[in-house]
């Protein structure tokens, strides 16, 4: 079985369309390829790493905020217990005190002057003005404390004071007795303390404080802050009880989404002391190492265990997660914004980057088609400094050896032509031709034939004429013209002087043309006129 494959011949116009776009696309290919893989790993390393930007960055800003609020903490700590322990090394005078006075109202007596002398340094303190409860204890013979709220105590609040027992007597004992071990969990909460302030009648004398002047410092605090609305700030104590709040709603309230690290800070939580410790007051004593960042039930949690002194309380920042993922999706807008941009200007380059390469290639098979018309002086400009640019420079250079070569050939073969033609003139020997003509016309005048004597002459002169000129040769306008008229003769005689010819002619006889430029023409004319039957002119 015999198979026959045609070769479908591809124009230039769909070459050049073939060859265009497909140099585009492999360019546009190549280049997106190149692209793509450090575009995947740039997208990858960026939706990796945003989140964590994200919940770094309010990491810092909450852990700032939990220093800031441990420094205010500790300061007004130390000032506070500063101040109230000073009170303790002043002299207590009992003066205008009788023997007769029992030891209830001495007890009376020296309590009220513990309690002009206290409410004067506080208000010459810088903290007192802000102080709202301080309290006063005396253990009576029989260990039952008596106690006075010193600052603005109302004779109402008094009574009111007394029955709430913020304090049990158990715990101050705890406290005198150099124990610091809790039972029945009994606690003094974060915001509290017991300071001994003295002693009277050998009896000392504590003084229990609760630190509220630290809620309004420390909501002076967070109110200096841009914290966002779904920002809440928590103290709570070892139960995990707020104390302080920035949502009102949750103090008192306990944190019980916070359960599940109830054990493991507690045990951070455990201390041993012997008495009563001293306040740490430098800031500096922050150990970031007990700061955590916790995720629970969808809340970001920044805790902190901190213990100034006998107060040990956590600092807790929450912020619901899907208010930072609010913020990561504006950063997963903005980086895909980049990158889409970032892509798009790629593109845009490479896409003009393979314009101008398809563009010089199309300028260099231009060029090629040129050469292959002959036409190799074509200049077109490609540029460049490349491997296009190259091959170029060598085509130039084939170009003009090949110019060089064919001029060469074509004037060697137009001076071998012509020296064939002069050998040929040579051969032919015009003059013996033509006296042999003159001798065959003399032999028909002789019998009578004068119109083969009148062919036979004319002929010698259209063969000396023919063989004497060329193209190349100048001569007179006025031979040119007489060639013409011969050959008209004969065709009249050859055609029984059926032809006829009608010449109109200017200019003089004395100019001058190249040889046999008109004659041919003429002669083809007459050729074609005989054939199609046709009637032509020619003018001169």
């Amino acid at each position: 079985m015999k198979t026959n494959f045609k070769q479908k011949r591809i124009t230039k116009k769909q070459t050049d369309y073939i060859f265009k776009f497909s140099t585009r696309k492999v360019l546009i290919f190549s280049q997106i390829m190149l692209l793509l893989f450090p575009l995947i790993i740039m997208v990858y390393y960026s939706y990796s790493n945003i989140e964590k930007s994200i919940v770094e960055k309010y990491n810092d800003s909450q852990l700032s905020l939990v220093q800031k609020i441990n420094e205010v903490l500790v300061q007004k700590f130390s000032q506070y217990i500063y101040m109230i322990r000073s009170i303790r090394t002043d002299p207590i005078v009992l003066k205008g005190i009788e023997d007769k006075f029992s030891v209830s109202e001495k007890q009376f007596i020296v309590n009220m002057q513990l309690r002009e002398q206290i409410e004067s340094y506080l208000l010459s303190s810088p903290v007192g003005k802000d102080i709202i409860n301080i309290r006063l204890y005396i253990p009576s013979e029989n260990n039952v404390f008596d106690g006075a709220r010193i600052f603005k105590l109302e004779d109402d609040e008094f009574e009111l004071w007394k029955s709430n027992n913020w304090v049990s007597e158990k715990d101050i004992m705890f406290f005198v007795d150099e124990q610091y071990e809790r039972l029945n969990n009994k606690k003094i909460d974060c915001l509290s303390c017991i300071v001994k302030i003295g002693s009277l009648m050998d009896k000392d004398r504590y003084a229990y404080i609760r630190l509220d002047i630290m809620l309004e410092s420390i909501n002076k605090l967070i109110s200096s802050f841009n914290i966002n609305m779904e920002q809440e700030i928590h103290i709570i104590d070892n139960d995990f009880n707020i104390i302080v709040s920035t949502n009102k709603e949750k103090e008192k309230t306990k944190v019980s989404y916070y359960r599940d690290l109830q054990e493991k800070l507690k045990d951070m939580s455990q201390r041993e002391s012997n008495g009563i410790p001293d306040i740490q007051a430098d800031s500096s004593s922050i150990d970031m190492r007990n700061v955590y960042n916790i995720i629970i039930e969808d809340k970001n949690i920044i805790a902190q265990i901190k213990y100034t002194g006998f107060q040990d309380y956590t600092i807790l920042i929450e912020m619901p997660y899907s208010y930072m993922l609010e913020s990561l999706t504006d950063a997963k807008i903005q980086t895909a914004a980049v990158i889409f941009i970032a892509v798009s200007v790629y593109i845009l380059l490479m896409v003009l980057f393979s314009n101008l390469f398809s563009r010089r290639i199309h300028k260099l098979i231009k060029k090629i088609e040129y050469f292959e018309k002959g036409e190799l002086n074509v200049k077109l400009k490609i540029g460049g400094n490349d491997e296009i640019s190259f091959i170029d420079k060598k085509l130039n250079e084939m170009a003009a050896r090949l110019d060089k070569l064919i001029k060469e050939k074509y004037i060697a073969e137009i001076d071998r032509n012509k020296l064939k033609l002069d050998m040929l003139q040579e051969q032919m020997n015009p003059h013996f031709i033509s006296n042999s003509l003159e001798v065959i016309g003399a032999m028909a005048s002789l019998q009578g034939c004068d119109d083969v004597e009148m062919y036979i002459k004319k002929l010698g002169r259209m063969l000396r004429y023919n063989i004497t000129a060329d193209n190349d040769m100048i001569v007179p306008f006025g031979k040119e013209i007489a060639y013409i008229k011969q050959y008209i003769a004969i065709q009249q005689i050859r055609n029984q002087y059926n032809e006829r010819g009608d010449s109109t002619i200017n200019g003089l006889k004395s100019d001058v043309i190249k040889g046999l430029a008109r004659a041919n023409r003429l002669l083809d004319a007459m050729l074609f006129e005989r054939d199609s039957k046709k009637q032509i002119g020619s003018k001169f």
